[in-house]
């Protein structure tokens, strides 16, 4: 199955200040875990995927819009705590 994620202007200018590249972006949609969701009146019904990345995880905020295609919201880095897996 073909994935098309798309990544807003404002999610690329975050990404690039915080250095996470788009394929890390795209492979946490594709092998993330969702950790949460809620309903936005601007997007729909948002998640957060985490992806685990060595002593820290991507978390991705994202959407499926009206074409049915996963888009981008923002990303961050989040520090893993002790006990966390």
């Amino acid at each position: 199955m073909i994935i098309v994620v798309i990544i807003s202007d404002h999610a690329k200018k975050q990404l690039v200040k915080r250095g996470i590249t788009e394929n890390e972006v795209v492979e946490a949609i594709e092998n993330c875990e969702i950790i949460f969701e809620e309903t936005d009146a601007r997007f729909g019904k948002k998640k957060y995927s985490k992806f685990p990345l060595g002593l820290k995880s991507l978390i991705v905020v994202w959407f499926i819009n009206k074409s049915s295609e996963e888009e981008v919201i923002t990303a961050y880095w989040r520090r893993n705590r002790k006990w966390e897996k």
